[in-house]
């Protein structure tokens, strides 16, 4: 495991997290998966957020501001016109 996914496991556990970072790459079959999630990446990402307070708070901001756009109206319009094309192809 890299270092820094042990740290951010090590940091995690400080504020009470018990976490298992595991690794899907140590299996090949897992590590094929288009859906597998790279762990490292998030534990690196984890790490960050944990250590740097700065980029902590840009992250709240920005996922806060993207929470707030998502609107019903903007997901039904879209689910709409999948439909209208679906209908017209026939």
């Amino acid at each position: 495991m890299p270092l820094l996914a042990e740290s951010a496991q090590a940091t995690l556990k400080d504020i009470g997290i018990d976490l298992d970072i595991n690794c899907t790459a140590d299996n090949n079959s897992e590590a094929d998966d288009p859906t597998a999630w790279d762990v490292y990446a998030m534990a690196d990402d984890i790490y960050a957020l944990l250590q740097y307070p700065a980029l902590a708070r840009f992250a709240t901001r920005q996922g806060f501001d993207e929470v707030n756009e998502l609107k019903w109206n903007g997901a039904t319009a879209k689910l709409k016109k999948v439909y209208e094309s679906l209908l017209n192809q026939q």
